[in-house]
């Protein structure tokens, strides 16, 4: 078959151009879906492992509220005030034991003890008649605000009345304050006989300022507190908590519907923002509380795929090169030989084509399973060797090193991101520099790295983790004035799977932060 007219090499060349621009578009079409899917996975994992961690500290704090409850329930000072609510003396004693508690802890709002009376009878505090009547709170820690309120009509008092061991209340704002609170009640018993309650009432900023706040992932991710009514009890922007009004309502529709449907993880939009969701229901005895309290971690979707976006942006040229390299290819060849190009000839260039799209794809291929700042596995790639090693029986022993660069948002805003890139470039070299040609190490996200160590044992991980931290904090960068550090969670594979290795390493890293950062736990 010859060409002989212009027209035809014309022709030609945009259908070869043409089918070239859409093979090396499907190509990148899929590693921008894969990438998606894999950083959609991690920020899921992510969100859960924050979650977990924060539940657990909250259902140990909960705990420790019910202990202090069960201690103060018990002692003699506040049974003999419920048992003996008219005597002046008793109850004083009563009254200055629980105000000597409340100043040790100031955390609670306030530490009232509530009486079960047959009959209304007044009692005087600091000169002024207070009304005491069933259920009503007989001595506080607030100079006398609440005695004689509460009452049967309290779902806190009157659950403790019906035989409940505790109970938790809805969370309110303080009255004196306006700070979101709880009370936990527990009985007061005297011989077998429910005569009273003991009330604690702990502020709930105290546990998140120290866990909640503490807990956040790159520049927008941040973990919230709700409960079944869809109230906000703990979030970063602090105009929702507690707040119930219709333009609030409006705002968080979309998250509750999901949170209906009891869906775990989703994506849709807040204040115009899309976000990707993960939510934890927390492990309370619903029989004892009031409301169910559901924790939320979130993140901003443009910062999720952030990654993706760059990959499928250096796909998209790559395309439109290889595309004018093989309509150049075409058009030249065209014009050169118009009289003389046979069917063989066609198909020698077909392969050279070929060719070279398969090296462009192979580059896509690397491209697609390495850190471009580092050099590095990424997360992706990372677990899928992971995995592979978990899965081959023949593998006796491997170590897995979690890290994270200390104070890192610190040294961006105080030094500029390109400043925070050279912290990260030089660590993956400490890395590289202090493991075996057969370990793999990846930046698992942000300034997060993983490293596998084969045929490594705990001891020799832990040697090797206190290598790299030591090189690290002994290195010197010609923009930063001080040393900079990292932590580390180290444990060696006992048979568990995927999930729950990383996990124990991740809380091992979890427990080295707040430790006081730049140190080693195993």
């Amino acid at each position: 078959m010859k060409i002989s007219e212009n027209y035809s090499i014309k022709k030609i060349t945009f259908i070869v151009s043409f089918i070239v621009f859409l093979f090396m578009m499907l190509i990148s079409s899929y590693i921008f879906y894969q990438k998606k899917k894999s950083l959609e996975y991690h920020v899921y994992q992510t969100g859960k492992n924050y979650l977990q961690i924060t539940s657990d500290a909250l259902e140990v704090w909960i705990s420790e509220q019910l202990k202090l409850a069960q201690v103060l329930a018990s002692d003699p000072r506040v049974v003999n005030a419920a048992k003996n609510p008219k005597d002046e003396k008793i109850v004083g004693e009563a009254h200055d034991f629980l105000k000597a508690v409340h100043e040790r802890y100031p955390q609670y709002e306030n530490l009232p003890i509530l009486v079960f009376t047959d009959t209304d009878f007044e009692i005087n505090y600091n000169g002024e008649k207070k009304t005491i009547k069933n259920g009503t709170i007989l001595t506080d820690t607030v100079e006398g605000k609440t005695i004689g309120k509460a009452g049967m009509k309290y779902n806190f008092v009157e659950e403790i009345y019906k035989g409940k061991e505790f109970f938790i209340s809805k969370v309110y704002p303080s009255i004196f304050r306006g700070h979101p609170i709880f009370v936990l009640t527990v009985p007061v018993i005297d011989k077998g006989k429910l005569i009273g309650v003991i009330a604690v009432s702990p502020k709930m900023d105290f546990f998140t300022n120290i866990f909640l706040d503490k807990l956040k992932h790159g520049e927008t991710g941040y973990t919230a507190l709700f409960d079944d009514r869809w109230v906000t009890i703990a979030h970063p922007d602090n105009s929702l908590i507690l707040n119930d009004s219709k333009e609030v309502k409006l705002r968080l529709k979309s998250i509750v519907q999901n949170m209906m449907e009891k869906n775990i993880f989703f994506k849709t939009k807040f204040n115009g923002i899309d976000k990707y969701y993960v939510i934890e229901k927390i492990s309370l005895k619903e029989e004892n509380t009031a409301n169910t309290w559901y924790l939320i971690f979130a993140q901003n979707e443009e910062e999720v795929l952030s990654p993706a976006y760059k990959t499928l942006k250096v796909s998209i040229l790559i395309s439109l090169v290889v595309t004018l390299a093989a309509g150049f290819f075409t058009s030249f060849l065209g014009e050169n030989h118009i009289n003389f190009i046979e069917k063989e000839v066609l198909k020698k260039a077909n392969a050279n084509l070929e060719t070279k799209v398969k090296e462009r794809t192979e580059k896509l291929k690397v491209l697609a399973i390495t850190d471009s700042m580092t050099g590095l596995f990424n997360h992706a790639y990372f677990l899928k060797i992971l995995k592979k090693y978990i899965e081959n029986s023949e593998i006796e022993k491997f170590s897995l090193i979690m890290s994270d660069l200390d104070n890192f948002k610190k040294i961006n805003d105080t030094y500029g991101h390109p400043v925070g890139d050279e912290v990260l470039i030089q660590f993956s070299r400490i890395i590289k520099k202090n493991i075996k040609g057969c370990d793999i190490a990846g930046r698992y996200g942000g300034e997060e790295f993983v490293i596998l160590l084969t045929e490594c044992e705990l001891e020799n991980a832990i040697k090797i983790a206190d290598k790299i931290r030591k090189d690290l904090f002994q290195y010197r960068f010609k923009d930063i004035d001080k040393e900079i550090s990292s932590s580390f969670g180290v444990c060696e594979w006992k048979g568990e799977d995927l999930i729950t290795l990383i996990k124990k390493a991740d809380n091992f890293l979890y427990k080295a932060k707040i430790s006081g950062k730049n140190c080693i736990k195993y």
